[in-house]
């Protein structure tokens, strides 16, 4: 088998393709393998080589697909016995997955030819503004910094001033803490409450809570470094969830909407010219 197999490489390689679309024509192309009347040609394994295949692999991928091929015919005969009664039903239910197939892709043709998926600031914010009570949080957001400062550090108390400082002074702080090396995270973007603790050494809900409702900095110390909390802007589950977290969402929404009336518009199209042709007819 290895040595048929083998020899049938190298029939395949040494063929052009003019002379294979020749032999198709002329319909003098070599079996492969043959199972009642189902054949298998030379041209049906082209698909399996590429440049960088090796002979040794090429023939163990001809011998592994004709085996399956072999048995895959073997069981299709073997299910049109057992099933011959199924026949019409079988047939349906193939129509109707080559028409969903078909249907699909003329779907898919029209939404790739005629959508454009990217949507201006101005379209996305007008949407937010429409619907702004559908984005609601469930959850509670913050923005701030969090600063792990080691026991040798002696200028704590000011460092903890510029963290509750506005503009320049924060600005101030951060750089200091960027100077210095210290861990900083700083979450300038609208972030889970959850995930700002989650840095934090230990932080049970109730410290969670506390953290979101303090106006001021927050000292924790663990292992003799201080850790120094402040949320600079909060907002409550219930609130307007703020645009920047969901112009993807909505981006998308707007993406599907668009998708939707261009299928609608393509099929009142469709049919539309059907009755023009007066293609349709209908009786009830």
């Amino acid at each position: 088998m290895r040595k048929t197999v083998f020899y049938i490489f190298l029939m395949l390689t040494a063929i052009a393709a003019v002379s294979c679309n020749r032999r198709a024509e002329t319909g003098d192309e070599k079996e492969v393998a043959k199972v009642g009347g189902k054949v298998l040609y030379e041209s049906d394994l082209a698909h399996l080589f590429s440049a960088g295949t090796t002979p040794e692999d090429s023939v163990l991928l001809v011998e592994s697909y004709v085996d399956m091929w072999i048995k895959k015919q073997l069981k299709v005969r073997e299910a049109e016995n057992l099933f011959s009664g199924s026949t019409d039903e079988i047939d349906r239910l193939v129509e109707e997955y080559r028409n969903s197939l078909l249907t699909h892709r003329l779907e898919q043709y029209y939404v790739e030819t005629r959508l454009d998926s990217l949507y201006d600031a101005s379209t996305i914010e007008q949407y937010y503004t429409e619907h702004h009570g559908e984005f609601l949080l469930d959850r509670p957001i913050v923005k701030g910094a969090i600063v792990r400062v080691p026991e040798s550090y002696r200028q704590k108390a000011e460092l903890k001033a510029l963290m509750a400082g506005q503009g320049e002074k924060f600005q101030d702080f951060i750089d200091t803490s960027l100077k210095n090396d210290f861990e900083l995270h700083y979450f300038e973007n609208w972030t889970d409450l959850s995930h700002f603790v989650a840095v934090l050494p230990s932080a049970s809900e109730e410290d969670a809570q506390g953290i979101f409702t303090s106006r001021e900095v927050i000292e924790i110390t663990d292992g003799g470094d201080t850790f120094y909390v402040y949320i600079t802007d909060r907002m409550e589950p219930g609130e307007p969830t703020p645009l920047e977290r969901v112009t993807e969402l909505i981006s998308r929404v707007l993406y599907n909407q668009r998708k939707q009336e261009i299928i609608r518009n393509a099929e009142d199209s469709i049919y539309q010219a059907a009755l023009r042709r007066m293609e349709i007819e209908i009786n009830l």
